[in-house]
C-alpha cells in the first residue's frame, strides 16, 4: 500500500500517472472528487462501480479477459447495468476487484489508485473492510492512495487506529513538497527549453517569487506564457488562483464540522479568519489548500475580508478561549 500526500496542485496525480504509464501495464485510476456529490455530500457505490468499470475497459485492451470477466459475471458492454440495491452493487464491486486481482496474478500486479482518497469517507458503502480484504488476500493488486487533506486521509484509512480494519498494515508514505527557489527556476527554464522558447531571467524570477514553488501554478504559468507570449500572464495566473482558492475555501467551509459552531451571518468570515489567519495557515495547509502568497490578498478581497495579523502558534489556546471556540 502506497500513500502519496501533499498540497493541492503539488503534482501528486501527475507523479503517480507518470510512474504508472512508464510501467506499460494496466491500472485503474479513480478520481474520487469526480464521483463525490457535493449536494448530497456522499459517494454512492454505483458511481464508484462506473469509474472502476471504465478503467477495466481500458485494461481489457491490453489483456485477454473474456474468460475472467465471464466467470465474475462482468460485462464491458454499454449501457452499464447496475443494480438499484446497494448490497448488490457492493457484491458487483467485490467481483470487479476479484477479476482485476486475477488479471494481476496472471500478469503483473495491477495498481488501484484512489486520487484524493479522503473523499472515500463519504461513501455510502463501507469500503475499509473491502480495502483490508484487498490488502490481505488480493496479491495481484497494489493499493495507492493520494490525498491533499492529509489528516482526513489518515483518519479514513486508520492504519494507526486500532479500531480500523486497516490497522497495522504496512504502507509506504511519500510526501511531495513545493519546489525551493532554485528547483522552481530550473523547472520553468527546462520546460521552456523543451519548446525552444527563450524567456528572460527576470520573468522567471518574478514567476518563482509570486507562485511559491507550487508545481501546478508554475505549469499553468508556463502554458499560458507559451500561448500568449506576454509577461503579464502572471497576473492572469494570480487571478485564476484567487478564484479557485476562494471556491475551495467555500467547499472546505461547507463540509467541515467547524461550521456547526459558527452560526448566522458572518460565519464564513469567522471560519476564514480562524482557518487562515488565526491558525497561521496550519489548518488551511492541512486541508491541502495553500494559495501562493501573491494571491492571498485577492482571496481576502473576493470574500470581503480584511487581512488580520497572524498570532503565534503558542498563543492559540488562550486565543481560542477568547473567541468562544475553546471547546472545538
Amino acid at each position: 500500500m502506497i500513500i502519496v500526500t501533499g498540497l493541492r496542485r503539488i503534482g501528486k496525480s501527475s507523479l503517480v500517472l507518470a510512474g504508472l504509464n512508464s510501467l506499460n501495464r494496466g491500472y485503474t485510476f479513480v478520481d474520487v472528487r469526480k464521483i463525490y456529490d457535493s449536494v448530497s455530500k456522499r459517494i454512492t457505490p454505483d458511481k464508484l462501480y462506473e469509474e472502476i468499470h471504465s478503467s477495466l475497459i481500458k485494461i481489457s485492451k491490453m489483456y485477454h479477459l473474456k474468460d475472467i470477466l465471464k466467470r465474475f459475471h462482468i460485462s464491458l458492454e454499454y449501457p452499464i447495468r447496475i443494480s438499484k440495491k446497494e448490497e448488490n452493487v457492493e457484491k458487483d464491486l467485490a467481483n470487479m476487484f476479484s477479476a482485476l486481482n486475477e488479471i494481476g496474478l496472471n500478469n503483473k500486479p495491477i495498481p488501484i489508485v484512489f486520487d484524493e482518497a479522503q473523499y472515500l469517507r463519504f461513501s455510502t458503502v463501507g469500503l475499509k473492510p473491502l480495502l483490508a480484504h484487498i490488502y490481505d488476500y488480493m496479491k495481484g493488486l497494489v493499493l495507492i492512495f493520494t490525498g491533499s487533506e492529509v489528516g482526513l486521509l489518515e483518519d479514513f484509512l486508520g492504519v494507526d487506529d486500532a479500531k480500523s480494519e486497516l490497522y497495522g498494515r504496512y504502507y509506504c508514505s511519500i510526501e511531495l513538497k513545493p519546489f525551493d527557489e532554485e528547483k522552481s527556476k530550473e523547472f520553468l527554464k527546462k520546460g521552456f527549453e523543451e519548446f525552444n522558447v527563450k524567456v528572460e531571467d527576470s520573468l522567471v524570477n518574478e514567476a518563482v517569487n509570486e507562485l511559491d514553488g507550487i508545481v501546478g501554478w508554475l505549469v499553468y504559468f508556463g502554458k499560458l506564457y507559451l500561448e500568449k507570449r506576454r509577461s503579464d500572464v502572471i497576473r492572469e495566473v494570480k487571478e485564476l488562483g484567487s478564484r479557485l482558492v476562494r471556491e475551495e475555501l467555500r467547499e472546505l467551509v461547507t463540509k467541515t464540522d467547524l461550521l456547526l459552531t459558527l452560526k448566522g451571518e458572518g460565519s464564513l468570515r469567522a471560519v476564514h479568519t480562524f482557518v487562515v489567519y488565526r491558525l497561521h495557515f496550519h489548518h488551511f495547509i492541512a486541508s491541502g489548500i495553500y494559495p501562493p502568497r501573491s494571491v492571498r490578498p485577492a482571496v481576502d478581497h473576493g470574500l470581503g475580508l480584511q487581512p488580520i495579523t497572524p498570532i503565534p502558534h503558542q498563543e492559540l489556546p488562550s486565543a481560542l478561549g477568547s473567541w468562544g471556540l475553546g471547546d472545538m
